[in-house]
């Protein structure tokens, strides 16, 4: 039988121990972005300052929660809390305790109708990376609602040329499937599996391939889904 090959976007070595390879399956990996913590002395003051008030906060991202619970004071911050994801929600339980999530959506733009919907403040604080989708700020735009986004992490492209042929290829962020696009092409036969609906979204605009959604936004759901699609 020939091997299923499978590509994930990035590193998977922290879940490694954790996922069953089924034998008919050769599950590679290669890094397309890179992130780091973007936080400077003025951040740092000015993050201070919201840590000690009742503000209303938007995350899309795990990345901007690490980077912020990175600050010693950030376990003290009694926001209230918007995010996508259970991952990402998953995040801001462990790195800000005392914060209290009043609301989760799957995508980006579906927070921001949420928010909107909801419009329990005039201000959201959106904590983000340099490179971040418009989905959220286009749905805040039209209403009266302020965003005032706080870049917290820094993502850099990675742009790698892939000369196998894959028959799946796993991405977990929009800003991997930019990476990856800007240098590769797809065969139509390559199914393309996404950690969520924003990600999907990011996919639909580079590729007509067929895109899977994981059930849930983790890199274990995502691989585990990808698994579960060849398993036949």
């Amino acid at each position: 039988m020939k091997a299923v090959r499978i590509l994930s976007t990035t590193s998977i070595l922290d879940i490694r121990a954790d996922i069953e390879v089924p034998n008919n399956i050769v599950l590679d990996e290669v890094e397309f972005i890179e992130t780091s913590v973007s936080i400077n002395q003025e951040k740092v003051v000015l993050l201070q300052d919201l840590f000690l008030k009742n503000i209303v906060v938007a995350f899309t991202s795990m990345n901007a929660v690490e980077a912020i619970g990175a600050l010693d004071e950030a376990s003290g911050a009694n926001w209230s809390v918007y995010c996508i994801g259970t991952k990402t929600a998953e995040f801001v339980g462990r790195y800000l305790p005392n914060v209290i999530i009043i609301g989760t959506a799957q995508s980006a733009k579906e927070l921001g109708k949420l928010i909107v919907e909801e419009a329990i403040a005039d201000a959201i604080y959106f904590f983000c990376g340099n490179i971040r989708r418009y989905d959220l700020p286009n749905v805040l735009a039209s209403t009266n609602i302020k965003l005032e986004e706080v870049i917290v992490y820094h993502t850099t492209m990675i742009r790698k040329k892939i000369d196998a042929n894959y028959d799946a290829i796993l991405f977990y962020s929009p800003s991997a499937v930019e990476s990856f696009f800007s240098v590769n092409e797809l065969n139509e036969e390559t199914i393309l599996f996404a950690i969520g609906k924003t990600t999907a979204e990011a996919l639909q605009q580079y590729s007509s391939n067929k895109i899977v959604i994981a059930d849930l936004t983790s890199k274990s759901a995502l691989i585990n889904r990808s698994f579960e699609y060849f398993k036949n």
